[in-house]
């Protein structure tokens, strides 16, 4: 554990990690495990710790990290919030196996709430609802966001935030995406008062511009036809 921790031999370890087959660096899982669950928590939420426990959950079986990400489930929304539990989250979402990686996305779908207020929730958020091939679920997690009030626009203020809001209006569709603008168009004045606010201010007015232009172009033809 103390090697975990250690600016200098956390790359010692990240490497055997790397290098070795997985049966060869299970005793870096034991140590770890043996320690309980205080001891995984502390690891993901520690500036090095977290770099080992992402190296095991990409080179280790889903066997192994199995108690690692039960762990993780537990308190998945106060770990997606942490600066660096953060990086762990976003790393289980790319390397969890499916009935696994939809349970995490059900957990962040159900805390999506507390994750749109905070700089690091917006960017497990963000990582989130990049299509993981659990369409339905990260669909979900873009519904929850929109019918939340005036959750959108303070997510639009947030560096990370403003990324996890266009990612919303991507997945959306129809009366929900209409929806959507709608509240961010309500929050103007919020989002031209915040440097990344302002980005999504002005693809919002971007993208109304091109709807108006092309409503006249049909216009024009219908009136040809005519």
């Amino acid at each position: 554990l103390q090697a975990i921790e250690c600016p200098a031999a956390n790359y010692v370890l990240q490497k055997c990690i790397i290098m070795m087959p997985h049966t060869g660096f299970q005793f870096i899982l034991d140590e770890l495990l043996a320690g309980g669950a205080d001891a995984v928590s502390a690891a993901v939420r520690h500036k090095y710790g977290c770099r080992i426990v992402k190296s095991l959950l990409e080179h280790g079986t889903q066997e192994q990290i199995s108690p690692i990400v039960e762990v993780v489930m537990e308190v998945a929304i106060d770990i997606a919030k942490h600066p660096y539990g953060t990086f762990v989250v976003q790393h289980m979402l790319l390397h969890l196996a499916g009935e696994a990686r939809r349970c995490l996305l059900q957990h962040l779908t159900a805390g999506a709430n507390m994750l749109a207020s905070d700089p690091q929730g917006c960017a497990t958020l963000g990582a989130a609802l990049v299509d993981s091939g659990l369409t339905e679920e990260v669909l979900s997690l873009a519904r929850r966001l929109a019918e939340g009030p005036n959750l959108l626009v303070e997510m639009a203020c947030l560096r990370h935030g403003h990324r996890a809001v266009k990612e919303v209006l991507e997945l959306l569709e129809g009366r929900e995406l209409d929806s959507a603008r709608r509240q961010l168009a309500a929050g103007a004045g919020q989002l031209r008062s915040s440097r990344y606010g302002r980005v999504v201010a002005r693809d919002l007015a971007n993208k109304a511009s091109r709807r108006i232009d092309l409503d006249v172009v049909l216009r024009n033809q219908q009136a040809c036809l005519v």
